[in-house]
């Protein structure tokens, strides 16, 4: 989106935002992602998108969550550094929960252009970044990642290698086992990349 485009789009966000109450605000937008929000109750961060503004990407995101009724609540904005830079990056938390309201939770480091932008992260953004596949041992794990041993430690590894492991789990508790019993399922949320 040009630079112009996106001001006149927040331009036009900010004013539909002042112009109507927080609940008619929201059904306006994409039905399936519960709106950024800080600690703090009075102080709400809405979504940065109209739903007729939203990238292909964007949509295919949207279409997984609606059908197969999951929900995405994207939260609790951060600045942090994470362990692979040396800069702050607005950090979210966020939770993934099914009709059964099973939920798996975890944290997203956005990009420095999106910090830097004020650009706050989609249901894409959070999906396309997730583990979609079972990670094996820890030894496949370096060699699918083609980890160099001798720049990271053991306990960075074990670690990440732990973080990868649980987040996958936690996805197959939510979508259900990553088998052919559960095929369409995985499939879709594997073409969100």
């Amino acid at each position: 989106m040009e630079e112009d485009e996106h001001k006149k789009v927040h331009a036009n966000f900010q004013e539909q935002r002042r112009a109507s109450n927080w609940r008619n605000f929201h059904n306006n937008v994409g039905k399936n992602i519960v709106d950024i929000n800080s600690q703090r109750k009075n102080n709400i961060i809405v979504k940065k998108m109209e739903v007729n503004t939203m990238t292909n990407y964007e949509l295919q995101a949207e279409k997984f969550l609606e059908k197969y009724g999951l929900k995405l609540r994207i939260y609790n904005k951060r600045k942090r550094v994470p362990s692979w830079d040396n800069k702050l990056h607005n950090t979210y938390s966020w939770e993934l929960q099914n009709s059964k309201g099973e939920k798996t939770s975890g944290k997203f480091y956005d990009s420095l252009y999106n910090t830097n932008k004020g650009i706050l992260p989609t249901a894409y953004d959070i999906l396309a970044c997730l583990q979609k596949y079972d990670i094996g041992t820890i030894d496949d794990f370096v060699q699918k990642i083609s980890l160099n041993c001798t720049k990271i430690s053991i306990s960075q590894i074990q670690k990440t290698y732990k973080l990868v492991v649980k987040e996958y789990q936690g996805l197959c508790t939510v979508l259900g086992p990553d088998n052919k019993n559960n095929n369409a399922i995985w499939e879709d949320f594997r073409e969100i990349q």
